[in-house]
């Protein structure tokens, strides 16, 4: 889980938390995303963290119903590519791949059938309104190109299943860079599969996002 973000854009609401502990309902919104975990069978969580790592630290040390790994970009800022990339040696063979600030609709196993079916990387996403942003170009059913500079026919949902043979192959200079560089890259390698999501994804990372989750846990 990628969770090193500042939350520059609900700093009033979150009070100097991390997004992923910014409280819904006086609770972590963790809280949830753990639920929905042990709801899909995930045991070992790896947490990428930067902003306000101890407070995440604190969090989960006495949670028993999952095994914690936390990894600290430390002071200089790596992206979510870079951070990615630094820790890539800690994960297993392959790994599911999430946002801290998302809070989605989808069955793990979805992408675990997809995996027996592939040997590729998997990316799942969702058909946005045309109105938003779409990062994903999918035609012929194959996805043909990334990038958060023009708007195609879907969305990344923030899940993945990455497998770390492909990302090991990956190579670039600069230590700070995005997720979406991995995903170009394997697109160019042919190395990703995809799965669609028909339910909308949420996000904590906005004031309207907080809202709209706020009403689904309700």
């Amino acid at each position: 889980m990628l969770c090193g973000g500042l939350g520059t854009r609900i700093k009033n609401f979150s009070k100097g938390s991390p997004k992923i502990l910014i409280p819904i309902f006086k609770k972590p919104f963790f809280y949830y995303l753990l639920k929905k975990f042990k709801k899909n069978g995930i045991k070992n969580i790896y947490l990428l963290t930067q902003y306000k790592s101890k407070q995440i630290e604190n969090y989960v040390k006495n949670i028993k119903d999952f095994n914690f790994f936390i990894y600290k970009d430390g002071k200089k800022k790596l992206g979510t590519g870079g951070s990615l990339k630094k820790n890539l040696k800690n994960f297993p063979n392959y790994f599911f791949l999430t946002y801290g600030d998302s809070y989605l609709d989808i069955k793990y196993s979805t992408l675990r059938r997809k995996n027996l079916e592939t040997d590729k990387s998997i990316i799942s996403i969702y058909r946005n309104h045309k109105k938003f942003k779409n990062n994903i170009l999918l035609k012929n059913k194959k996805i043909l190109e990334y990038s958060k500079n023009k708007n195609f026919n879907y969305i990344d949902y923030g899940l993945f299943l990455f497998k770390k043979k492909h990302l090991e192959k990956f190579y670039i200079k600069n230590q700070r860079f995005d997720l979406g560089k991995y995903i170009s890259f394997l697109i160019k390698k042919n190395n990703l599969s995809y799965v669609i999501s028909k339910k909308k994804f949420n996000e904590c990372g906005s004031l309207e996002g907080i809202k709209k989750i706020q009403k689904l846990i309700k």
